[in-house]
């Protein structure tokens, strides 16, 4: 089949396309990575037999997706963001109040959204087969042989292999943005469904200020009170990268860093324990067998999972993040009920980190691949396409993505390099794949 692959985020799903489409390569499939954004304006223009997007939480991207499908073109869900342990955000997800009847898989991480979907009459169980989490496949054979060790991370990031490393994972989007541009934050909120499940969109941005500036003087308390400690600064890919680089000016030299272009994987091998909020990131240094601290130094936590937060030692305070962070250095042994609790957390929300999950979304490719086949069904005639496609739309897109999307980057990033909401290099480019496609590609051999 032809697909054509979205690609959200350049910095936490583009290595994980790039592996998908090599596969799928492999497997007969003619795979196209697309830009966010970008997506159904080039479905219309190249009219493949599937589209692969992260989510439909929006109107007009379902009315996109209907409209493609009486042309014969099919869309795929495959998520790419969040462990939805909450009930509303699992709500929202699995698309209660939304019209899915024309997606034809909606591969779903674990069981539980997958159970969720069919109780909520969504769609049928059987067009949503569960995968697990094609990106934590970099964790394992053969894909964990790109990881960098600990020296090698340490000397990228100017920080001491033979002092203790504390990673601090961030994961507040919702302060950055609101304080970058609150309009337009608001107005993404609502049409996300956001309002939905968390509430109102000031409120929780409020608290989410308030979490992110009580968790920096937390750190900042932790290197001061333990000199031997140095702290690498992982920002969460949709966070504000110039509030982390204002406040992290003052932070003693030689014993901190902030990470501005760099996957999660390529940083978390340095870490002696990882500091979080309730984010994937955990999850993933638990596959790791690293510790991790739940810091959650605002009463209300108002975005916290205790399920989650189980396979974490918590800290609400300073004093609490600096006894966690001298007993992880000094390798106190974890307490089973913390290590089952990872473990059930892993199992339950990411079906089988096994290293299989980009395999399990190609046999669903080619389990639809055969159905097409036996129904007769493919893309309708170039002319009916541009009859029906948004012309005007497509035209702006494709000047938009000349040279490899350099009118798009200009307005975007203007001469700051950030965006409006202050993420750096979020969109990637086809020239950002190539450098992946070369290291993986042997992988294979």
């Amino acid at each position: 089949m032809r697909v054509l692959l979205l690609v959200d985020h350049k910095w936490r799903d583009l290595p994980g396309a790039a592996w998908l489409a090599l596969a799928g390569e492999r497997r007969g499939h003619r795979v196209r990575l697309v830009r966010n954004g970008f997506h159904w304006e080039t479905a219309w223009r190249l009219r493949p037999d599937v589209v692969v997007v992260n989510h439909l939480l929006e109107a007009p991207h379902r009315q996109q997706m209907m409209a493609l499908a009486q042309l014969g073109v099919d869309t795929v869900v495959l998520p790419t963001e969040g462990i939805p342990t909450l009930t509303g955000v699992r709500d929202l997800h699995a698309g209660v109040g939304a019209d899915y009847s024309s997606v034809a898989r909606f591969c779903a991480w674990n069981q539980p959204m997958h159970d969720r979907m069919v109780e909520l009459g969504v769609m049928p169980a059987e067009r949503i087969p569960v995968v697990g989490v094609p990106r934590f496949d970099l964790y394992r054979p053969p894909l964990d042989r790109l990881l960098p060790d600990r020296r090698s991370v340490c000397q990228t990031f100017g920080l001491d292999p033979n002092r203790p490393v504390v990673v601090w994972a961030t994961n507040f989007p919702a302060a950055g943005s609101w304080e970058r541009d609150p309009y337009f934050y608001r107005h993404d909120w609502r049409r996300l469904g956001l309002d939905r499940t968390l509430g109102d969109c000031e409120t929780f941005c409020l608290a989410d200020i308030r979490c992110r500036d009580a968790s920096l003087a937390a750190v900042c308390s932790l290197v001061e009170r333990m000199p031997a400690v140095q702290v690498l600064v992982k920002p969460h890919p949709g966070d504000d990268l110039g509030w982390f680089r204002k406040h992290m000016a003052g932070f003693p030299t030689g014993r901190a860093a902030l990470v501005e272009q760099a996957y999660i994987w390529e940083v978390l091998p340095a870490a002696d324990v990882l500091v979080k909020r309730s984010c994937t990131t955990g999850v993933e240094a638990w596959i790791l067998g690293q510790r991790t601290i739940e810091l959650q130094p605002d009463p209300a936590m108002h975005y916290y999972s205790p399920e989650h937060a189980a396979g974490s030692h918590m800290a609400t305070d300073a004093d609490a993040l600096v006894r966690l962070v001298t007993a992880a250095i000094a390798g106190e042994p974890e307490s089973q009920s913390v290590l089952a609790a990872r473990q059930a957390f892993i199992s339950r929300w990411c079906f089988r980190a096994d290293g299989r999950s980009t395999e399990r979304f190609l046999d669903v490719l080619d389990g639809l691949a055969a159905e097409r086949a036996a129904a007769g069904r493919s893309p309708a005639a170039p002319d009916r396409c541009a009859f029906q496609a948004p012309i005007m739309r497509v035209m702006r897109q494709a000047v938009l993505s000349f040279h490899d999307y350099r009118l798009h980057d200009r307005r975007l990033y203007g001469r700051s390099g950030l965006d409006r909401l202050g993420r750096l290099d979020k969109w990637h480019r086809d020239r950002d794949a190539e450098p992946w496609f070369d290291r993986m590609d042997p992988l294979f051999a």
